[in-house]
Order: structure tokens, then sequence, then C-alpha cells
């Protein structure tokens, strides 16, 4: 019985690991957790993942539980206190969060895409068999036959409107942190000149 242990305990580790990932996201940000899983990936990427930990910890000073983060905390100099950034500098913040947030949302819609791929693929697959073996289906077999390819276009209609409405809603959501960024105090120096930003196209 005892054989088992190790393998139990690696398995309550992988979970509790990711219940720390889940909890290691800024508060008022409404994420799953595969989006808080993408960020990550994200951050990595962008050598940023220590600063999210370092940001992330336990604080031991007087600051209330439930006060909100800075949503720039991640791309703000290690040195910063307060104050405006030079034009230079509000471009680069100002990219660095628009590309952090455009990669989340074309992962998810990649994700997303993918699934209707393959649901597509495997209707088709589905379809070829049934052309293949038309007329020496008993009655049984094409009743199964119609009930899976109405399961499968209804998953397929599910996922294609699950894609518009993310692409709908990563529009909207990429346009409102632009939006907050050119609004940001800190960051006036973009209001007078034009900034450099990234796509939102997806790959």
């Amino acid at each position: 019985m005892l054989s088992g242990l190790p393998a139990r305990m690696r398995r309550l580790k992988r979970t509790s690991a990711k219940r720390k990932i889940y909890k290691s996201v800024p508060q008022g940000l409404e994420f799953t957790p595969h989006d808080i899983l993408t960020m990550r990936r994200v951050l990595h990427r962008h050598g940023l993942l220590d600063r999210l930990k370092k940001l992330t910890e336990v604080e031991t000073d007087d600051r209330p539980a439930s006060s909100e983060r800075d949503y720039l905390c991640l791309f703000l100099p290690r040195n910063y206190d307060e104050g405006k950034f030079s034009l230079p500098d509000a471009r680069k913040i100002r990219v660095a969060a628009l590309t952090a947030l455009r990669e989340r949302l074309v992962e998810r819609a990649s994700i997303i895409q993918s699934r209707l791929d393959a649901e597509n693929e495997a209707l088709r697959r589905k379809q070829a068999a049934f052309r293949k073996a038309a007329g020496q289906m008993s009655p049984e077999e094409e009743e199964h036959y119609v009930t899976e390819f109405n399961q499968a276009m209804f998953r397929i209609k599910i996922l294609e409107a699950r894609l518009k409405r993310h692409e709908e809603r990563a529009l909207r959501k990429y346009a409102e942190l632009d939006q907050r960024l050119r609004r940001d105090p800190r960051l006036s120096a973009l209001q007078d000149k034009a900034s450099v930003e990234p796509s939102i196209n997806r790959r």
C-alpha cells in the first residue's frame, strides 16, 4: 500500500504548485487558470517572470490586503518610484504591456482554432467513411452516424461562436488597455507623440 505513496505525493505537489500559480496573479483581474499559465509563459520569454514572483510574495508592510496592484507593475523599471516617464521609456512600457496582452489573446485564439480544426477534420473523416459505406449500413448504423453528425455540428457551431466572441473581446480589451495606457499620467508623453504599437492580428 505504501508503494503508491510517492506517486500520490508527487500529484499533491503538482496540484499545490498549480494553486500557487493561480494565486500569484494581481487581484482584480478576471483571468482563467489557463490565462494565468499563458501569461507566465509570456513573462518568462520576456525575462519578467522573476519580477512577478517577487511582486506576488507575501508582503510584510502595512498596506491593506485588498489594495489593488499597479496594472503596470510588471513593466516598470526596477528602480521606479514615482513620476512621469520620458517619451522613449513611455513607449517601451506601452509596447511591452500591449505585447503581453496580445500574446495572451493570440494564444487563446489559437487554442480555440486548433480545437475547431480538429472537429472539422474528424467530421470530414466520418463523412468520407459514411459515403464509402453508403448502401451497406444497417438502419441502426445510419441512425448512429446521424447522431454523431449532429453532435459534431453542434460542437463546431459552439467553437465557431466562441472564436468569434473571443476575437471581438480581444479587440475590445486591446483598445481598452491602449486607452488606459494613454490616459495614465505617468505615460503622458504618449499623448503628444505617436508610438509604435504591436499588431493584434493572429499569427
